[in-house]
């Protein structure tokens, strides 16, 4: 049924009745029951819920037979599949699962059949989505949230080429696909056969293809099972990307029984994989590693020459790797300015890492982190006094034009560290580029810059000589002081840089501006009228935001941008924070271990005066880095914590992001291709992993944070060790008994009460009022909405157990186009790009039985998005603006 999705029961289904040892013959199919514990309840349109279950435990080695023969489980359930075609795939789907893929999105069709139910008999999650475009997209978002590979299966005919879009974002961005095409059998290909095209070699753009033949009884189950497995490994390595296998089928493609020869299953390669639970084949790197010690030593010396140098952190994947561009900067002492899917962001002001190197929402210590670098570019002055000799670029793919046109204009090397070796230099100026490890290439970088004893002299050198332009060109712009820090970059009598003007005063100055423009653009955008700020328009002259608009609070795109970014940001420390607590037991409990252990074996092998720190630097860099000891420090068995989620729209919407919000959570995108295609089908495989994060981390861990988390908020100095690397931080992050159980407590759901607040009773039966596991929201535009309407049926016919708000932004269509040259030829510019519409979702979404609302003012959206969120299920909320205000508003600001 569309958009549901299904997850088998952990328990093992019991072996067929009539699974005996005789080889041959018709079998019944054994279809499993989804287990109604992880199913919610029809909804009113009768379609089951969406649930989610944690991964299912694996076959067991050895199982006794009810006939008293010694075999498998998994022996037993090969020899109850009904026919050739469902042996075959049955056993394709139980080796992807063993290889990794985590979700199957499948679209109806009758060629697929076989590949259909091979997974809806398997205990791989799936859900059904009508549109393949759509099902691809969600694919792709689903593992844009776990970092896992997740499977589409479509028909035979168009269905192939609607995956062309998500397959060509997915080798842009590399992210991993695997795509399951059924295909007509060779003898009907080029006979005019119905629904037959040549879907070879129409996906471009992949890891891999083949093309596999009809299930015969000469074909070989062990190369199915081989080719199953090495799709997903094409898909995973770096580069990841989408991989394409293509199947034909002969008749019968539904389970009826039809005899098959046992003889397929006695080559005994496959014998032995039936008898246990681990891939075909299994494979092990290669993987980015840190780089030669030459690369390392020019790199080196390179930075410790540089006078003014950048860091720039692009779209980024993981913790570790945010973690790094954030020491990388502490290390050097120079500014970081981080993209808007960065996720470093999220690390800004609200979050910090502690001295034990874990990362605590309490600790305000990113002082080198320049989140609004893209308004400070705009300022002319400022902008030629950031102009750096040394770029240093952690990730690529960067939103801000201004931010690339900074990058280009390097003076002397543009350092490029990513972890696949496609060429990605769109600026033309990348002068150095590490195919690495991130992470182990920082703490590399870090290390040799430690053990030169000039290093530190090196990081304070003079800025060039334009840098004292910054108090004069860029200091007028935002004139305002800040108490905290009185730090300006200046010029001494003659003309000369003095001591402050060096690395450490330039990121202080950075700081200070970035905070009061924060300021002005909380003023700007949401003071009542008599707190109205004057701002300067395009044309130089000073003006006032209409006092009348601000007296009925009308909302701005801006405002919505930076109000959905402050709640989730919120909402994900208070979930971090129960989460950090116990982590951060965890690791000091390890280190401490791990460093009795090393001083008590190294003291029978050492004078008593050998000092033994430098061996321990990799895990705590001594007043440099304590971002990275975080990532080096992590249990290698980390499993993804659950977020709350911001995904975006390309077009305007990741452009308000990206300029006007400082303090983000994470964010993702489609930025491969930067389409604004499939968004909504994008965005809900995203909240379905993000879903699939936190069941995970409630299986293995929820005891633990749970205890762990009471315990340290229960506990003063417990609380101040894993929390605090300054004296506010119980007062900014203290958390009682009844909040640590209310963010560590999963929620569960059933239709039934879809509509109800998702609140929860903690252990200590205070209620939870708040989304405790995690949440989705999507801020998507007009037009982008009105490209992906089939995905509304998906969004109807599911029921989810967690919060997904769609944020429509109406401005009347097209608004991305008012600020690119072609709106100064208005004949041309009306009809033919603003696409301006009349346009409202609320009879789509009434027609699909959605709940939706619409507000064009400040309070009333606030008050429809804490209630979206305060709800499990979808959500959708239609924020109303005027083009061409937008457009004013930004052009003041």
């Amino acid at each position: 049924i569309p958009g549901s999705c299904y997850a088998a029961d952990a328990a093992e289904a019991p072996p067929p009745e009539n699974a005996g040892t005789a080889p041959l013959g018709p079998r019944p199919w054994p279809l499993a029951e989804v287990s109604q514990t992880h199913l919610s309840q029809k909804s009113n349109s009768g379609a089951p819920g969406l649930a989610f279950s944690p991964a299912a435990t694996q076959l067991p080695e050895e199982h006794t037979s009810d006939t008293g023969s010694s075999m498998s489980q998994c022996e037993e359930w090969a020899l109850a599949l009904p026919n050739i075609n469902a042996l075959f795939c049955g056993l394709l789907i139980e080796e992807l699962r063993r290889s990794g893929v985590s979700h199957v999105f499948i679209c109806p069709g009758s060629r697929s059949t076989p590949l259909t139910a091979a997974v809806a008999s398997s205990r791989v999650p799936h859900t059904v989505v009508i549109d393949e475009r759509g099902a691809a997209y969600a694919a792709v978002g689903f593992a844009r949230a776990t970092g896992k590979c997740a499977a589409v299966i479509v028909t035979s005919g168009t269905a192939v080429a609607n995956l062309l879009p998500a397959t060509v974002e997915a080798t842009t961005d590399r992210v991993p696909l695997l795509l399951l095409t059924a295909d007509r059998p060779a003898e009907l290909r080029d006979t005019g056969a119905n629904q037959t095209v040549t879907q070879p070699g129409m996906l471009t753009c992949l890891r891999w293809f083949k093309d596999l033949p009809c299930p015969a009884p000469t074909e070989s189950v062990a190369a199915w099972l081989s080719d199953a497995g090495y799709a997903v490994h094409c898909a995973t390595m770096h580069p990841a990307g989408p991989v394409h296998l293509n199947f034909m089928f002969r008749e019968p493609l539904a389970p009826s029984a039809e005899a098959w020869p046992l003889e397929l299953l006695q080559a005994p390669a496959v014998c032995s994989w039936l008898r246990k639970s681990s891939p075909f084949t299994r494979y092990f790197g290669p993987a980015p590693a840190c780089p030669c010690t030459d690369a390392v030593s020019e790199i080196t010396n390179l930075l410790k020459e540089a006078r003014q140098g950048l860091v720039v952190a692009g779209a980024l994947r993981s913790d570790a790797d945010r973690l790094a561009a954030v020491s990388l900067s502490r290390c050097l002492n120079w500014p970081l300015l981080p993209d808007i899917n960065s996720g470093v962001r999220a690390f800004s002001d609200s979050d910090g890492i502690g001295d034990d190197g874990v990362v605590s929402p309490s600790v305000t210590g990113n002082d080198h982190v320049v989140p609004l670098y893209d308004l400070l570019l705009s300022v002319g002055g400022l902008a030629k006094s950031m102009t750096p000799d040394v770029v240093v670029m952690v990730g690529g793919r960067l939103v801000s034009k201004r931010l690339q046109a900074l990058v280009r204009a390097r003076g002397v090397a543009c350092v490029l560290l990513e972890a696949h070796p496609e060429r990605h230099d769109p600026e033309l100026c990348v002068t150095h580029r590490l195919h690495c490890d991130v992470s182990a290439t920082v703490c590399a970088l870090c290390d040799a810059l430690d053990d030169d004893g000039h290093a530190a002299a090196a990081t304070q050198r003079a800025c060039a000589e334009d840098a004292g332009t910054n108090g004069e060109d860029g200091g007028d712009a935002m004139a305002n002081t800040d108490a905290d820090t009185d730090v300006r970059v200046t010029t001494s009598s003659a003309g000369a840089p003095d001591e402050r003007a060096c690395n450490e005063a330039r990121c202080a100055y950075l700081r200070r501006l970035t905070r009061t423009l924060d300021g002005t653009l909380e003023k700007a955008l949401i003071s009542e009228p008599a707190a109205a700020l004057a701002l300067t328009d395009t044309d130089g002259h000073s003006s006032k935001i209409d006092e009348r608009a601000s007296a009925s609070r009308k909302l701005s795109e801006a405002w919505v941008a930076r109000h959905l970014c402050h709640v989730l940001s919120s909402r994900e420390e208070q979930l971090a924070l129960c989460q950090g607590m116990a982590e951060a037991q965890r690791v000091s409990a390890r280190s401490a271990s791990s460093k009795q252990a090393t001083h008590h074996s190294q003291a029978q092998t050492r004078p008593e005066n050998t000092s033994v720190e430098r061996s321990e630097a990799r895990f705590t860099p001594p007043q440099r880095a304590p971002a990275y000891a975080h990532a080096s420090t992590l249990p290698s068995d980390s499993v993804p914590r659950p977020r709350h989620l911001l995904f975006c729209s390309s077009s305007l919407p990741i452009r308000h992001l990206d300029m006007y919000c400082a303090r983000t959570p994470l964010v993702l995108s489609n930025r491969g291709a930067s389409g604004i295609d499939g968004v909504v089908h994008c965005a809900f495989g995203a909240a379905i992993g993000n879903a699939a994060n936190a069941d995970a981390v409630n299986t293995s861990r929820s005891a633990d944070i749970l205890a762990a988390a009471i315990d340290a908020a229960t506990t003063t100095t417990a609380a101040a060790a894993a929390c605090s690397a300054n004296d506010n931080a119980a007062a900014t992050s203290s958390v009682t008994s009844a909040d640590a159980a209310t963010y560590a407590t999963p929620i569960t759901s059933s239709s039934a009460d879809a509509d109800a607040p998702a609140t929860d009773v903690s252990t200590d039966g205070a209620p939870a009022t708040e989304a405790a596991a995690a949440s989705t929201t999507l801020l998507i535009g007009d037009v982008a909405m009105a490209h992906d309407m089939s995905s509304l049926a998906l969004l109807a016919a599911c029921t989810l157990s967690f919060p997904f708000v769609v944020v429509i932004l109406n401005n009347g269509g097209g608004g991305i186009f008012s600020y690119l040259p072609i709106a100064k030829h208005q004949r041309l510019f009306s009809p033919y790009f603003d696409t301006a519409h009349a346009l409202r979702f609320e009879g789509a979404c009434a027609g699909f039985g959605l709940p939706y609302v619409q507000t064009d003012g400040r309070a009333a959206f606030e008050e429809a998005y804490t209630a979206a969120l305060a709800r499990r299920g979808v959500s959708v909320i239609e924020a109303v603006s005027v083009k061409a205000e937008t457009h004013q508003l930004h052009q003041r600001l």
